[in-house]
């Protein structure tokens, strides 16, 4: 039996992925660097640390990283109005969990800033008993901490806990700690989503699962 519900938020609460790799593949070639967006597949799903620097090696014969990591800073990413890409179906499904007294949480490869962002924009706040970001930990997803930790905060055990995640790091990381994975359906990046415990379409499916 579940007692929480534990959500990933890009590409799941909201439709973000495209938007990042676009702005990526822009960076590139105002740089003068082209590259294919498939070529960049592998990054999605990954924290931003570490698409930082897997972006940096098309930088590191002619400039250090803590110079690249100031112009990358500046101007990599443009703003995303977020509540324009709230995946259909996230209030909905967050005010039956909490209607239903489930315990809900957020885990994210994303910075506290942008988590923080996009729980305003959407008036998402309220909902969430806890929040991590992977800044805020020793290692990212692929590794359980996160999940881990966040059972930790919601003082459940990972064996109770439901996780929705879309990309193969974050499932991954919610099976390493124990726990129930579904994953959200996205064929846009080649995602492998073969190691959930079930694949949904949309968010609203959630809750056939606490039934």
């Amino acid at each position: 039996m579940f007692r929480a519900v534990v959500f990933d938020m890009d590409g799941v609460l909201i439709d973000s992925e495209p938007l990042y790799l676009q702005d990526i593949v822009r960076f590139l070639k105002h740089d003068g660097i082209s590259v294919e967006p498939a070529s960049l597949y592998h990054l999605v799903g990954d924290s931003m640390q570490n698409i930082a620097r897997a972006i940096y090696a098309y930088y590191k014969n002619h400039m250090d990283y803590e110079s690249f990591s100031t112009h990358y800073e500046q101007y990599a990413y443009t703003p995303i109005s977020y509540a324009s890409i709230l995946n259909p179906g996230v209030k909905k499904t967050l005010t039956e969990l909490k209607k239903r007294n489930m315990k809900i949480a957020l885990a994210s490869s994303s910075d506290l800033a942008d988590i923080n962002a996009v729980l305003t924009q959407c008036e998402l706040h309220p909902y969430f008993d806890s929040v991590l970001s992977g800044e805020m930990l020793q290692k990212t997803k692929p590794h359980p901490e996160i999940y881990i930790r966040t059972a930790q905060n919601l003082h459940t055990d990972c064996a109770e806990c439901l996780v929705l995640e879309d990309s193969p790091y974050g499932i991954e990381a919610a099976k390493k700690a124990g726990m129930y994975v579904l994953a959200k359906k996205d064929t846009r990046f080649g995602f492998q989503q073969n190691q959930a415990d079930a694949i949904i379409t949309d968010v609203e499916e959630v809750l056939t699962y606490l039934d």
